[in-house]
């Protein structure tokens, strides 16, 4: 009862100047904000980098070779020797060969991308037919002329009827394949188109059309930190267009068992690790390889960040330092400011037990308050951060842990900086006091 009397006191007294009392709480508010903001973000975005894996494509690694004198192209013969670095791991393998072409039915013509792959392809792209079926082992070994059409293709060739079972023609340079329609791939979200390789946004998911408008500034900014980085350039379009004709690898020929790329599937926590590996595989076969995967996630879960949270609880101790110093000031003033409410409990018989116990709930509901409306304000500042980051994977998350130390941390600054007033308060002599009134 002792402390729900008090707490209601205390609430009163924060309620009867309220402009006083926020102005009071900036440094507890912006502290809990400061230790919640980051934590936040790191965390939604590593829930996002493992829930949504296939999205963000934080469990893909894509491989291709730079063909230089004196190195050699990838081969179908290096997965044998991928599988090898990687046994006892869970991992998939699919290589890949693209060539730009046309593709033709009846009257339409749209510009396409052959893609020659196996029936491994859906697994370690997370990327599945929707309707009829994918391509089989049996279509690769027997050169099947047989195609699946992605969904973008499938609408532009076919506005009016389904693709299953219809013939498409294809050109490619001078060769022209005719095949026919076995499936069509599942349409996918803007989100994901917009999502490359390295984990980047090459959108931004604010405004335009379907919450989505492309923006010159994040382009740029994207290569800046590509070119920082040192990532290289590669052209991987052909994975985001929804215009691609799938066929299988045996009906585009290369020279020996020459592919254009490898995509491997692992697990998101082990992509740098297995990245690795990989390298080390195709570079003992005289490659030059470059591999392309979301550089994100390891950033986060890596011992990186070290500086960023050192530099986090310098501002969090900072802010609630300053914010102390005011609020044990600002009760002071209190105190002198209510000698007549003291004087008048007094002699009602509070004692200076309660008085003080009155004044150390005052400080600690002030700071508590504080913190709640911090911890908020940091979640916005985040959600906020995370939309326009060029970072796909950027979310948010509750970060439980910071959010407890913020509240502890206030609880106890506010017991901190009510003990002197609250002494003072308490040994103010009733007598005194009312006989200057």
């Amino acid at each position: 009862m002792l402390i729900l009397n008090n707490t209601t006191m205390a609430i009163r007294a924060m309620l009867r100047r309220p402009l006083r009392t926020f102005l009071v709480l900036q440094g507890v508010i912006w502290a809990a904000a400061i230790i919640v903001f980051p934590s936040a973000v790191e965390k939604g975005s590593i829930h996002n980098a493992i829930r949504n894996a296939s999205r963000f494509k934080t469990d893909q690694i894509t491989v291709r070779a730079y063909e230089k004198p004196g190195t050699e192209k990838l081969a179908v013969s290096d997965i044998e020797a991928i599988e090898k670095a990687l046994k006892g791991r869970k991992y998939s393998v699919t290589p890949f060969r693209t060539r730009s072409g046309e593709a033709f039915a009846a009257s339409r013509i749209i510009k396409t991308m052959l893609v020659g792959t196996d029936e491994t392809s859906p697994g370690t792209r997370s990327f599945y037919a929707s309707k009829g079926r994918y391509l089989t082992a049996e279509d690769v070994k027997e050169k099947r002329r047989v195609c699946v059409l992605e969904a973008s293709a499938a609408e532009k060739l076919f506005p009016q009827r389904s693709a299953l079972n219809k013939q498409v023609v294809v050109r490619c340079g001078e060769k022209l394949l005719t095949l026919r329609v076995v499936g069509v791939m599942e349409k996918r979200d803007a989100e994901r188109l917009a999502t490359d390789e390295q984990g980047f946004r090459r959108e931004s998911p604010l405004g335009g059309k379907g919450g989505k408008f492309r923006t010159k500034w994040l382009k740029q900014m994207v290569e800046k930190m590509r070119f920082v980085m040192g990532i290289p350039s590669e052209y991987t379009g052909w994975k985001r267009s929804e215009r691609c004709v799938h066929v299988p690898l045996s009906l585009l020929d290369q020279e020996g068992d020459a592919i254009d790329w490898l995509i491997v599937k692992t697990d998101p926590l082990g992509v740098m690790e297995t990245a690795g590996r990989i390298q080390n595989v195709l570079v003992a076969r005289n490659k030059e390889p470059v591999l392309l995967y979301n550089i994100f996630l390891p950033v986060l879960l890596s011992d990186q960040l070290n500086v960023k949270d050192d530099l986090t609880s310098a501002l969090f101790l900072l802010c609630l330092f300053m914010g102390g110093i005011v609020i044990a000031n600002i009760m002071l003033m209190s105190v002198m400011e209510r000698h007549r409410e003291i004087a008048i409990r007094r002699v009602e018989g509070a004692s200076k037990r309660d008085i003080v116990w009155q004044f150390l709930t005052e400080g600690i509901v002030l700071c508590v308050t504080g913190a709640l409306l911090g911890i908020p304000l940091g979640l916005g500042l985040a959600y906020i951060v995370s939309l326009y980051e060029p970072y796909a994977m950027s979310g948010i998350g509750i970060p439980l842990k910071d959010t407890f130390i913020a509240l502890g941390c206030a609880v106890f600054l506010g017991t901190a900086a009510a003990i002197l007033p609250a002494r003072r308060a308490a040994n103010l002599d009733p007598v005194v006091i009312l006989q200057n009134e």
